[in-house]
């Protein structure tokens, strides 16, 4: 059960470091990134050699497991519609300041027209 524990808290740390970066550079982020995945899957082969108690426990971590087993997928599943969601937000409101700054554009243009008309000026 310790072990599950440790999975779990080092999941959960995970998760916290991948969405908020804490550190200052990138790669110190990566490295914990890394890192942590390396001590779940430490975690993940000592299981093997865990003392099994006879059998007492086994309801629960057999649930503990699928439960931990299921988790990237759902935290995935989750975080891609978040990710989806922002980034159709983002992407509309970016189309609509270009559409702003072309409208700025075309009237900036359209002032310069006028002004060559009134002044007789012809480029080419």
């Amino acid at each position: 059960v310790q072990l599950y524990c440790v999975m779990l808290v080092m999941m959960l740390y995970l998760f916290v470091v991948f969405l908020f970066m804490p550190f200052r550079h990138n790669i110190c982020n990566f490295v914990d990134v890394w890192m942590s995945i390396a001590v779940i899957f430490v975690v993940s082969v000592y299981l093997w050699f865990a003392d099994r108690e006879s059998g007492s426990y086994d309801a629960t971590i057999g649930k503990l497991a699928i439960g931990m087993n299921f988790m990237p997928i759902t935290v995935t599943l989750v975080f891609s519609l978040y990710w989806i969601a922002v980034h159709r937000q983002s992407h509309h409101v970016v189309t609509q300041r270009v559409i702003t700054e072309f409208k700025k554009l075309k009237g900036a243009a359209e002032v310069i027209v006028n002004m060559e008309e009134k002044s007789g000026i012809h480029w080419m």
